[in-house]
C-alpha cells in the first residue's frame, strides 16, 4: 500500500470526517534549571537611538515571566481560532544550584505552571539516574493539581526490568483536541544518553530513527494523522535523520540550544543557526516543519501550522518569541523612561517577536522561595577567583558565556584545567588526573568560589577514584575518548583535560594519530619527560569516566586496579580551593593541551612550550641591487692590509636568505622574512626602470611583509601602486606578500586603496603572528610625494591601534615593521603596549657587537637592543643597516603567553669569499687568512655564492645601466663629497670631518649648476636631500648625474623678498633638526652665502646673509624688503622638506621644464670640469651645531664694505628720535605688532610642526588683506612652572603669539590704523575662521586651533640700515632687539619680549582660570 494514502486510510478507519486543523505549538527545550531570567545585550540601531552607549543589556524568560507569556500567546492564538499545545522538548535538567540542591523539584514546580501538554525526556534528565528522573516525574505531574496530566515522552528508552521509570514513561501520546487527534512521540539521543549520561543498569536507548519511524506507523494504523516528533536529539541530526521520516509533519526539537529566527532576530543583534521555522520535505515527499527554540528559558517557540483535510501541512510559520522585563534596562546604568521607550518601540517594530512581559506572581512566589536558599548557599565563600577561569570542551568550542570563543581556541578551558589539577590535588598517589570537559559545567568567575559555584561547575554525582594503566593504555583511552567527542551522535563533553599529563591534539588525523608529544611530570613535581609506553602509571579520575562513559572506553578494562577514594568530585574541587586559598590560572606549560588542531585542519597554536621564531630582515636598500664594497679593519688575525671586500647584493641576498631560513628550521625555530621599506630610489636601477627590478629581485627574496617607507611615494601613488603590483606578480610562487603601513590613509581616489594593509596575520605552526607596517608621517608628507587626498597619521597612535586590534583578535605575538628610525623606535614605539618587537628602518643604522666593530665596522647601538615596552614586559628593537650590505637575523623565544623570553641573534653580512682586493686582488693564502679571521666574527660574516636564477634576472637590467654608464659628461679630478648637514657623515667616500665646517661640495655644485641654467635667477637653493650620493673622482657619467639627482623634480623660479628668504630657510632648518623631520631639508645655495647656528632658536639661526647675484658681481647684504628670483627644485617649491613658504609664493612660480638631473648635465657639459666650488662661494660660510659646537668662521674674504651683513629690524625709542638720528641710506618701517592667546591639544606638539608659523601668519594676512609676506608669527607655550593639578593641565593646550606686520611703505590704503582696526573687527572668531581655512589649504591636518583673546595691538617704527643685520634673535619677535646708543649699548625698552611674554602668560592665565573657576578665578 502506498503511503501517501496512509492518512486518508487512518481517517476512514477512525470514522471520522476529514477537516483541516489551524495548530499552534508553544514549545521551549533546554532550559537546564535556569529558572530565573538570563541577561542579553541588544545591538545598538539607529532605530533604537540610545545615545551614549554602545548596547542595552534586557532581560529575558525566566519561569514567571515564561508563564505569563505561555497563557497570553494560547489565548491569542485561541482568539484567532487555532489549537493550542504546549511542549517541552527535554534537558530540564541540572546546569544551576536549583538543581544541586532540589535535584528537579523546583523545576517540576515551575514547569507544572505551564502545564506543558507534554514533555519529551533529553540525556541530561538521566545524570542521576533512573530513580532521580522518577521521582522528577512524580513532582512534576503533582505539583499543580489543576495539570496532572503532562506526557513525559520517550519513544526509544527502554527501562531496564527493576527501573522505576516503568509505567511513567510513554513512546506517545494522542491528544483529541475539537474532534482532531495529533499524535506526539518523544525521541531522545542515544549515544550522548548512554555514553555521557547515567541511565542505570538494564536501561537501554534504541537507535532514534527506527524507534520513532515504528511509533509514527503505529499512531498512523491508529486513525492519527497528525504526528509531531518532540525529539532531543539536536537540530542538525532533526534536520539528518528525522525529517526524512515518512508520517511526521512536524518536529520539535532540543539539544544543541540553536536559535532560530529570521532578520528581525538578527536585527536585535541575535545570531541564528537557521530559519524559523525550517521547512522541509518528509519522507512521503511532503511539506515537515522542523524547529527548536534555543535555551534557558530565553525564548517560547511560536510554531503555527495548518494542516488540510488529510491532516498533511499546508503551511508552516510563526516564529521565537522573546519574553522580557520591558520595565527595567540597563546600558553603563539604569536607562531613563524616555530611552526605555525608544528601546521598547524598538523591541515592538521587529515582527512581535519580543514581547513586554510582566512576571507572574504565583510562580514569582514559588521560585523566590527556593531562590532564598540558594542565595544563602552564594554567600559561602571558598576560595578568591582573581580573574575568570573560562569554561569549555573542545577548544574554541565556546561553552562559555563568560569568555569569547578565541579565548579557549588553543589549550581549551581553564576552568575544567583546574578541575583536573584539584582531582590530582586529592588523589595523592596518582602520577596524573584526567577529567572529561562535559563533567565540568560552568566558568568559574572572578569574584570568589563558593559552594554553589563549585556545585554549578561540577553537579554530577560523582566521586573521585584511580585507575593503573600503561602510558600505551593512556594514549588508547584518549584516542577513544577524542573519537567519541568528534562522531555524529557522541559528545564533545569527552574532550580530556589532564593535570600532570600534556600533549598535543590533531583532530584532522585518523584515530590512533590524534595525540602526540605526549609528556608526563607526575605530580607536577619534577620535569616534563615523554610518556613510557610500557611503564605503569596511577591516574586519577572521576567515577564516571571511570566506568567507560564518554568513550573513555579503556578505563572499564582495568576495573580490578580501581580505588573509590569516597570523595565527591566537587568536594575534591573544594577541597583544593580551600587549601590553596587563590584560584589562578594554571600555568600554560602545565595545561594537558599543548596544541591544537580542529577536525578541518586550522591549528591554534604550538602551546605553552612557547615559540621560537626567527626573523630575516632587511631595509634601506634604495635600489641597490648589486653589491657594495667596504673596507676591513686591520686586524693581527688577518695580518693583510686595506682588504675590500663585496656585500650583499640580490643574488647573494636571495642565497643568504634560503640559507639562514633553512639552519633556523632545522633547529625547530619559525621563520618570517621581512622588509621594513625604502626598497625604492637611490641608484639607476629605480631611474631607468622604475621599480621593476627592485620588485623582481625583492620576489626572488619573497618577503612575508614589507612596510612601506617615506621613499616608496617619491613618485607618488600611481607609481607605488604599479611597483606592488610588480612585486606581488613578479614570481608565481610569491603572490602573497603582504605590503603595510597602518597610518597610510590613501586619498580618496588612489589606486592605493586595495593594495596596503594595516598590519598583517600569519599563522605559523598554528601561531598567530601579528605584523603591523608604520611609515614616518613628518619626512613622508614633507619630503615625499604621496598624492593629493593622501595621508600620514600619528605613527604612535596607529601603532596603538592596530596593536590592540590584533590582541582582540587573539594575536598575542605582535611585531612592528617600521620606517621611522632607530632612535623614534626607541623613543616612541617601543614604550607602547603590547609589542614584542621592533623591526626598524629609515635612519640607515648598523646594530652590532663587538665582533662587528672588530671588522672595522661603526655601530650604532646592540644587536638587538633590548628594551621594556609598555606592560613592562621585554621587547626586541632591530634594524638592519642599508643598500643590502646586511640581513638581520633576529632569534625571539616567546613563552606560552606569547611574551618575549629572549631576544638574540645578530646581523649577517653575506659577502664574496672568493674574490677580495687589497692594493690588488688577494692570492689564495691571503683569502684563506681573510676568510678563517671572518668565519671567527660570531658567525655574523657568511661567505655566500650568488644565486644563479637572480643573478640572470639582475644581470639583464645591469646590462641596460652599464650601457648608460659609459657614456662621460665630464671630468672630475678630485672627489666632490656628499653630505646633508655640515659632517652628518652622508659619504661613502669621504671622511666625516671633509664636510663639517662648509657642508658637501657634491650638492654645492648641484646649487651653482641650478643657478646656471635658472637664467634670471639671483640664486639657487637646492635641499641636501635631493643630492644622494658623491660625484667621485674621475669622471661624471649620466648614470652618475641621475645617481646623484634620481627623483622626478625639475628646476623652476619663484620671486621673495629677502625677509622671506630668511623665514623659508629658518623653516627648512627647524624641520630638518625636528623629530620625525629629515636632515635632507638642509640647505645648499648658490649665489647666496650665510652663517649657521643649529644651537639658536628657531627664527635665529641664520645671521649674515649675503647676495652675489649669478656669482657675477659682490657679496651684499640681503634686503629684506627687496624681491629676489630664486631657482629650486619643484619638490621643495611645493612646500616640501620644510620649505613651507615656497608655497606662499606660487603665484610667482615659472617652471622652467629642465628636469633637475638635466640641469646637473647640462652644467657639466657645458663646463666640461666638475671642480669643488671656491669656499667663497659655498652658502654656509660658518656652522655651529645643535649642540653649540663652532666648526669655523667661513671662507668670506671680502672686506666688510664688499661682504657686509644683512639689516635687521631695530625698534626705536620714538618715530621723532628715529627720523632725528637715522643714519644715511637708511629706511623707516611701520609694524603693527601684539599678541592673542589660542587654545589646540598640547601645544607642545603643535608649535612643533612644520608650517605652523606661517600658516598662522597667512592667516592675519588674509583677515587683514596684506600680503603673507607682511607678517610674522611667532608661537611659544606658557610656563606651568607656577601651575598644577587642572590648571596645568588647561595651560598645556594654551598658545601664545606674538605677531607683527609691516605696513607697505607710501601705502595710503593699508594703514597701521586700518590694520588695527580690522584685527579688532574680526577677533577671536574671524581670525580662528581665517587661520583654519588656510591650515587647511597648507595640508596641516588633524589640528583643532580656536584663537580665545585678540588685544588692542601697538603700533611700532622702525628703522633698518646697511650696518645691522636681519634679525639676530626671534625673526617674528618684534621686541627682542632693542635701540643700541651711539656707542653700541643696548638700551632697555619697556615694551621688550621680556615684559611682553610675562604679561601675555599672566593674560593666558587669567584665562585659563576663568575657565576652569569661572568667578573664583581670583583663587589663582
Amino acid at each position: 500500500m502506498a503511503r501517501p494514502y496512509r492518512r486518508l486510510i487512518a481517517l476512514l478507519l477512525a470514522g471520522v470526517a476529514a477537516a483541516p486543523l489551524n495548530l499552534t505549538i508553544l514549545h521551549m527545550n533546554d532550559h537546564h534549571s535556569h529558572l530565573s531570567g538570563e541577561t542579553i545585550s541588544l545591538k545598538q540601531t539607529s532605530s533604537m537611538n540610545v545615545t551614549g552607549v554602545q548596547d542595552i543589556k534586557i532581560t529575558l524568560g525566566g519561569f514567571p515571566r515564561i508563564v505569563t507569556a505561555y497563557n497570553r500567546l494560547k489565548a491569542e492564538a485561541e482568539v484567532a481560532g487555532r489549537t493550542v499545545l504546549k511542549l517541552q522538548a527535554g534537558d530540564a535538567l541540572t546546569g544551576t544550584s536549583f538543581y544541586t540542591l532540589f535535584k528537579g523539584e523546583a523545576d517540576a514546580k515551575m514547569m507544572a505552571m505551564v502545564c506543558f501538554d507534554a514533555f519529551a525526556l533529553g540525556n541530561h534528565e538521566f545524570d542521576d539516574g533512573d530513580s532521580a528522573l522518577a521521582g522528577f516525574i512524580q513532582k512534576l505531574k503533582t505539583s499543580n493539581s489543576s495539570c496532572p496530566n503532562t506526557a513525559v515522552l520517550a519513544a526509544n528508552v527502554v527501562p531496564g526490568a527493576s527501573s522505576p521509570l516503568i509505567g511513567k514513561i510513554q513512546k506517545s501520546t494522542t491528544l483529541t483536541v475539537n474532534g482532531e487527534k495529533i499524535g506526539i512521540i518523544g525521541i531522545d539521543i542515544m549515544g550522548k544518553t548512554m555514553m555521557s549520561s547515567s541511565p542505570s543498569a538494564g536501561t537501554i536507548l534504541t537507535d532514534e530513527k527506527a524507534a520513532a519511524q515504528t511509533e509514527i506507523n503505529t499512531l498512523l494504523a491508529a486513525g492519527v494523522n497528525k504526528i509531531i516528533l518532540l525529539t532531543h536529539i539536536g537540530y542538525d541530526l532533526d534536520q539528518e535523520w528525522i525529517a526524512g521520516l515518512s508520517g511526521v509533519d512536524a518536529v520539535v526539537g532540543a539539544d544543541s540550544h540553536t536559535l532560530l529566527g529570521d532578520s528581525s532576530t538578527t536585527t536585535a543583534g541575535l545570531s541564528i543557526g537557521g530559519l524559523y521555522p525550517t521547512v522541509m520535505t518528509n519522507g512521503d515527499g511532503k511539506k515537515v516543519c522542523v524547529t527548536t527554540a534555543w535555551e534557558y528559558t530565553k525564548a517560547i517557540g511560536n510554531l503555527e501550522i495548518d494542516f488540510d483535510a488529510n491532516g498533511d501541512v499546508l503551511s508552516c510559520g510563526g516564529s521565537p518569541k522573546f519574553p522580557y522585563d520591558g520595565t527595567s534596562m540597563v546600558a553603563d546604568s539604569a536607562l531613563s523612561a524616555d530611552d526605555l521607550t525608544l528601546v521598547n518601540n524598538h523591541l515592538n517594530s521587529l515582527g512581535g517577536q519580543f514581547i513586554a512581559t510582566a512576571q507572574d506572581s504565583a510562580t514569582l512566589t514559588l521560585l523566590t522561595n527556593y531562590s532564598g536558599q540558594v542565595d544563602a548557599l552564594k554567600k559561602l565563600k571558598i576560595a578568591d577567583v582573581p580573574v575568570t577561569l573560562c569554561y569549555d570542551r573542545f577548544p574554541g568550542e565556546g561553552r562559555s558565556t563568560a569568555c569569547p570563543k578565541n579565548a579557549t581556541e588553543k589549550q581549551g578551558g581553564a576552568a575544567c584545567q583546574l578541575v583536573a589539577q584539584a582531582f590530582l590535588y586529592v588523589s595523592k598517589t596518582a602520577d596524573f588526573a584526567i577529567q572529561n570537559g562535559g563533567g565540568c559545567r560552568s566558568d568559574i568567575v572572578a569574584g570568589n568560589l563558593s559552594y554553589n559555584g563549585a556545585i554549578t561547575m561540577l553537579p554530577f554525582a560523582n566521586l573521585i577514584v584511580t585507575l593503573k594503566m600503561t602510558g600505551a593504555q593512556v594514549k588508547q583511552v584518549l584516542e577513544e575518548a577524542l573519537d567519541y567527542g568528534l562522531s555524529a551522535g557522541g559528545s564533545s563533553g569527552a574532550y580530556p583535560y589532564a593535570s600532570g599529563l600534556r600533549f598535543d591534539v590533531n583532530c584532522n588525523m585518523s584515530k590512533g594519530s590524534r595525540f602526540s608529544n605526549m609528556e608526563v611530570n607526575s605530580r607536577l613535581t619534577g620535569t616534563w619527560t615523554a610518556i613510557d609506553p610500557l611503564k605503569n602509571y596511577t591516574l586519577g579520575t572521576n567515577s564516571y569516566t571511570a566506568a567507560g562513559k564518554d568513550g573513555y572506553v579503556s578505563f572499564a578494562s582495568v576495573q580490578a586496579s580501581l580505588v573509590n577514594l569516597q570523595i565527591d568530585y566537587a568536594e575534591g574541587l573544594v577541597t583544593y580551593a580551600k587549601a590553596v586559598g587563590t584560584l589562578t590560572i594554571p600555568p600554560l606549560s602545565d595545561w594537558s593541551t599543548q596544541a591544537y588542531t580542529n577536525k578541518v585542519g586550522v591549528s591554534f597554536g604550538a602551546g605553552a612550550r612557547g615559540m621560537k621564531l626567527t626573523i630575516l630582515h632587511m631595509n634601506d636598500h634604495h635600489s641597490h641591487l648589486s653589491g657594495e664594497t667596504i673596507s676591513l679593519k686591520q686586524t693581527s688575525s688577518m695580518n693583510v692590509t686595506g682588504v675590500k671586500i663585496t656585500l650583499g647584493g640580490f643574488p647573494r641576498i636571495v642565497t643568504a636568505y634560503n640559507r639562514l631560513k633553512a639552519e633556523a628550521e632545522v633547529a625547530g625555530r619559525t621563520v618570517l622574512k621581512l622588509h621594513a621599506g625604502d626598497a625604492l630610489t637611490g641608484t639607476s636601477f629605480y631611474t631607468l626602470f622604475k621599480g621593476e627590478a627592485d620588485a623582481k629581485m625583492m620576489a626572488m627574496v619573497c618577503f612575508d611583509a614589507f612596510a612601506l617607507g617615506n621613499h616608496e611615494f617619491d613618485d607618488g601613488d600611481s607609481a607605488l601602486a604599479g611597483f606592488i603590483q610588480k612585486l606581488k606578480t613578479s614570481n608565481s610562487s610569491c603572490p602573497n606578500t603582504a605590503v603595510l603601513a597602518a597610518n597610510v590613509v590613501p586619498g580618496a581616489s588612489s589606486p592605493l586603496i586595495g593594495k596596503i594593509q594595516k598590519s598583517t596575520t600569519l599563522t605559523v605552526n598554528g601561531e598567530k603572528i601579528g605584523i603591523i607596517g608604520i611609515d614616518i608621517m613628518g619626512k613622508t608628507m614633507m619630503s615625499s610625494s604621496p598624492s593629493a587626498g593622501t595621508i600620514l597619521t600619528d605613527e604612535k597612535a596607529a601603532a596603538q591601534t592596530e596593536i590592540n586590534t590584533l590582541l582582540a583578535a587573539g594575536v598575542n605575538k605582535i611585531i612592528l615593521l617600521t620606517h621611522i628610525g632607530y632612535d623614534l623606535d626607541q623613543e616612541w614605539i617601543a614604550g607602547l603596549s603590547g609589542v614584542d618587537a621592533v623591526v626598524g628602518a629609515d635612519s640607515h643604522t648598523l646594530l652590532g657587537d663587538s665582533s662587528t666593530t672588530t671588522a672595522g665596522l661603526s655601530i650604532g647601538g646592540l644587536y638587538p637592543t633590548v628594551m621594556t615596552n609598555g606592560d613592562g614586559k621585554k621587547v626586541c628593537v632591530t634594524t638592519a643597516w642599508e643598500y643590502t650590505k646586511a640581513i638581520g637575523n633576529l632569534e625571539i623565544d616567546f613563552d606560552a603567553n606569547g611574551d618575549v623570553l629572549s631576544c638574540g641573534g645578530s646581523p649577517k653580512f653575506p659577502y664574496d669569499g672568493t674574490s677580495m682586493v687589497a692594493d690588488s686582488a688577494l692570492s689564495a693564502d691571503d683569502l684563506t687568512l681573510v676568510n678563517k679571521h671572518l668565519n671567527s666574527l660570531g658567525g655574523q660574516f657568511i661567505a655566500t655564492a650568488q644565486d644563479s636564477a637572480t643573478l640572470t634576472l639582475l644581470t639583464n637590467y645591469s646590462g641596460q645601466v652599464d650601457a648608460l654608464k659609459k657614456l662621460k659628461i665630464a671630468d672630475v679630478p678630485v672627489t666632490l663629497c656628499y653630505d646633508r648637514f655640515p659632517g652628518e657623515g652622508r659619504s661613502t667616500a669621504c671622511p666625516k670631518n671633509a664636510t663639517e665646517k662648509q657642508g658637501g661640495a657634491a650638492c654645492q655644485l648641484v646649487a651653482q649648476a641650478f643657478l646656471y641654467v635658472s637664467k634670471t635667477a639671483d640664486f639657487a637653493i637646492q635641499n641636501g636631500g635631493g643630492c644622494r650620493s658623491d660625484i667621485v673622482a674621475g669622471n661624471l657619467s649620466y648614470n652618475g648625474a641621475i645617481t646623484m639627482l634620481p627623483f622626478a623634480n625639475l628646476i623652476v623660479t619663484l620671486k621673495m623678498t629677502g625677509a622671506q628668504v630668511k623665514q623659508v630657510l629658518e623653516e627648512a632648518l627647524d624641520y630638518g633638526l625636528s623629530a620625525g623631520g629629515s636632515s635632507g631639508a638642509y640647505p645648499y645655495a648658490s649665489g647666496l652665502r650665510f652663517d649657521v647656528n643649529c644651537n639658536m632658536s628657531k627664527g635665529s639661526r641664520f645671521s649674515n646673509m649675503e647676495v652675489n647675484s649669478r656669482l657675477t658681481g659682490t657679496w651684499t647684504a640681503i634686503d629684506p624688503l627687496k624681491n629676489y628670483t630664486l631657482g629650486t627644485n619643484s619638490y621643495t617649491a611645493a612646500g616640501k622638506d620644510g620649505y613651507v613658504s615656497f608655497a606662499s609664493v606660487q603665484a610667482s612660480l615659472v617652471n622652467l621644464q629642465i628636469d633637475y638631473a638635466e640641469g646637473l648635465v647640462t652644467y657639466a657639459k657645458a663646463v666640461g670640469t666638475l671642480t669643488i666650488p671656491p669656499l667663497s662661494d659655498w652658502s654656509t660660510q660658518a656652522y655651529t651645531n645643535k649642540v653649540g659646537v663652532s666648526f669655523g668662521t667661513g671662507a668670506r674674504t671680502a672686506s666688510p664694505t664688499k661682504g657686509t651683513p644683512a639689516p635687521t629690524t631695530a625698534p626705536t625709542a620714538s618715530p621723532t628720535a628715529s627720523n632725528a638720528t637715522s643714519p644715511p641710506g637708511s629706511v623707516t618701517v611701520t609694524k603693527v605688532v601684539g599678541t592673542m592667546a589660542m587654545e589646540v591639544a598640547n601645544c607642545t606638539v603643535f608649535t612643533g610642526m612644520p608650517g605652523v608659523e606661517g600658516a598662522v601668519a597667512a592667516g592675519f594676512a588674509s583677515a587683514i588683506g596684506v600680503a603673507a609676506s607682511s607678517v610674522k608669527v611667532t608661537l611659544s607655550c606658557p610656563s606651568r612652572r607656577l601651575a598644577s593639578g587642572l590648571l596645568a593641565r588647561r595651560l598645556a593646550d594654551a598658545v601664545n603669539a606674538e605677531y607683527e606686520i609691516t605696513i607697505p611703505a607710501g601705502s595710503t590704503t593699508i594703514t597701521a590704523a586700518s590694520v588695527t582696526s580690522v584685527i579688532v573687527s574680526e577677533g577671536a572668531t574671524g581670525l580662528s575662521s581665517k587661520i583654519a581655512t588656510i591650515m587647511t589649504a597648507a595640508n596641516i591636518v588633524g589640528v583643532n586651533l580656536k584663537v580665545t583673546s585678540v588685544p588692542m595691538p601697538e603700533t611700532k617704527t622702525f628703522v633698518s640700515t646697511p650696518s645691522t643685520t636681519l634679525s639676530t634673535a626671534k625673526s617674528a619677535s618684534i621686541s627682542t632687539s632693542t635701540p643700541k646708543s651711539s656707542s653700541g649699548t643696548e638700551s632697555k625698552s619697556s615694551s621688550g619680549a621680556e615684559s611682553r611674554l610675562s604679561s601675555t602668560w599672566i593674560s593666558q592665565l587669567i584665562a585659563v582660570c576663568l575657565g576652569i573657576m569661572g568667578s573664583q578665578a581670583v583663587a589663582c
